[in-house]
């Protein structure tokens, strides 16, 4: 753990694991894996890694149908971009994006969106920008349109009049 290579062998080591799992019988055997050494890196404050280990780990999350593990993983990653500039450009677009698909899995197209309400009750404490949420949010809206399920974006529409009444994209303020 002291040596100035652990972050990044543990980083190589889980992406190798992450790696094969994609093509395993039974992936979710080395998905586990590579989630035990991304959180070992996540966790590793002020490391060169932690970042990464943080969007890997998420996205195992995500391969694992762990969904709302992965927005909160996603939602930190936004949140340490936004102070550290440096990184911005290389998680900020991804994180945003696979924020918006993650909470689009977590709906059964049957019922109203629950993760509608995932977003006002949770996703509003987990991000900080104001302008990531609106960004998710049409997002989410936009992929629900175009895999045909209009009531769920009328949810995520509906959501996005409720958090934010007197946004510049409120119809009633536009006119």
């Amino acid at each position: 753990p002291h040596s100035k290579f652990y972050s990044e062998s543990l980083y190589r080591l889980a992406s190798i694991y992450y790696d094969i799992g994609l093509d395993a019988d039974e992936p979710i055997l080395f998905y586990e894996r590579a989630k035990a050494l991304f959180h070992n890196l996540a966790d590793r404050e002020d490391d060169a890694y932690q970042h990464l280990g943080l969007y890997q780990r998420a996205w195992t999350y995500y391969s694992t149908n762990q969904f709302e593990n992965a927005i909160r993983d996603f939602a930190k990653i936004l949140n340490v971009v936004d102070e550290q500039t440096l990184h911005r450009a290389y998680f900020e677009e991804d994180a945003l994006t696979n924020i918006a698909f993650s909470l689009n899995s977590l709906d059964d197209y049957r019922a109203a969106s629950q993760s509608a309400i995932f977003v006002k009750d949770t996703l509003t404490e987990l991000i900080k920008e104001e302008t990531h949420i609106v960004e998710i949010i049409g997002r989410v809206a936009g992929i629900k349109i175009d895999i045909n399920v209009p009531f769920h974006a009328v949810d995520y529409y509906n959501t996005f009049l409720t958090l934010y009444p007197l946004h510049p994209f409120n119809p009633i303020i536009v006119d």
